[in-house]
């Protein structure tokens, strides 16, 4: 599980050993810790730095619902629960710059899906702009999300040519 909130780039040994992990076998989960931000700066460099260590694998595609990782446990029917734009709103700020007045800002539509990276038509990489992690921090309301983050461990531990699998004496 890889989070950031702001812009980073690996050294060339951190990318030779991602890459070496992802194509052996490796499964990573990338979040923006500040999902509610379309394109932020977190989620631009966790995708750079994926595209840089895969080169012309790293392919994002939509995870769709019938994929075995919404069902390896819990099971998801609909695709992935919400994450944290359960608690966004619509809210109302006062500004001045486009003439005085109250003006509406509405947080980016939640993404029904969750993007992922398939080498070999296994799932090795999973890009969330759900915000998960700050949902697992939360005391209450949080159940989905953590079975959600339950479904990762498991199809990260199962799922076939993953890095489990591999390394079975």
């Amino acid at each position: 599980y890889i989070a950031t909130d702001k812009a980073f780039e690996l050294t060339k040994t951190e990318r030779d050993n991602f890459e070496y992990y992802l194509r052996n076998g490796g499964f990573a989960v990338l979040e923006s810790v500040k999902p509610e931000l379309d394109y932020n700066q977190a989620e631009i460099s966790l995708k750079q730095m994926t595209r840089d260590v895969l080169k012309k694998d790293a392919r994002f595609l939509p995870i769709p619902n019938s994929h075995p990782l919404y069902h390896c446990f819990f099971d998801f029917n609909e695709g992935p629960p919400q994450g944290i734009e359960i608690n966004m709103a619509r809210i109302k700020s006062w500004s001045g710059s486009a003439g005085p007045g109250w003006n509406d800002f509405t947080f980016p539509k939640p993404r029904p899906y969750l993007e992922g990276i398939f080498l070999d038509d296994r799932l090795a990489v999973i890009y969330s702009g759900k915000g998960y992690g700050q949902k697992w921090n939360d005391i209450s309301n949080n159940a989905p999300q953590q079975k959600m983050g339950v479904n990762f461990v498991v199809y990260a531990l199962t799922q076939k040519g993953g890095i489990v699998q591999k390394n079975k004496y």
